[in-house]
């Protein structure tokens, strides 16, 4: 005679099947927990030391100012901030929001870290803004060959990049150029 199986009766049965669902409950937790880390929330926020130093003020939902933009935006679930960095933004004496140089961005990545949010740095391989109507070779670049702006444009990156890691802010993220669409450093001279 076959014993007939009840489902409600075996304790031992049931207690297997919760586990199982226990743990394929954690493991897709556990996943999704590493999803959401593993995604960059986050903007550019390149000017936010100008404007601080112009004495501009943020506000926020309340009305209220927001002391920190910086930690607010990771309050907010920000994990990462881009910034920008132009060679030599000396050079253009016409628009002040061209002000990131290596100095200027290098204390913007250090007070990102900081927070602990990661760090997207841009290289916009010019003095300026660059964009799909602008790829201006940097102005101390311009007499360079071909080769020459080649072996420059690694060294520049190179000095870079060894710079932010020494300083403590080195980028998880690094964009070559800005939106370079129809290539960069428009007009050698080969």
């Amino acid at each position: 005679m076959e014993k007939e199986y009840n489902f409600k009766s075996d304790k031992a049965m049931r207690r297997s099947i919760l586990f199982i669902i226990v743990i394929v409950l954690q493991m897709s937790f556990a996943s999704a927990q590493a999803f959401a880390q593993s995604r960059l929330v986050g903007g550019d926020l390149s000017l936010v030391p100008a404007y601080e130093a112009a004495g501009d003020q943020w506000l926020d939902e309340n009305g209220s100012v927001i002391p920190d933009l910086l930690a607010y935006v990771k309050e907010k679930g920000w994990n990462s901030v881009r910034m920008r960095i132009f060679v030599d933004p000396s050079q253009d004496t016409s628009d002040p929001s061209v002000c990131q140089d290596f100095d200027y961005v290098l204390a913007l990545a250090q007070r990102v870290k900081n927070l602990g949010m990661k760090v997207c740095l841009d290289l916009h391989y010019s003095d300026t803004w660059a964009d799909p109507g602008q790829q201006k070779i940097p102005f101390s670049w311009t007499d360079h060959s071909n080769a020459a702006l080649s072996a420059k444009i690694y060294s520049y990156t190179n000095e870079v990049i060894k710079g932010f890691i020494q300083g403590g802010a080195a980028p998880e993220y690094v964009q070559i150029g800005n939106e370079i669409t129809y290539g960069l450093l428009w007009t050698t001279t080969d």
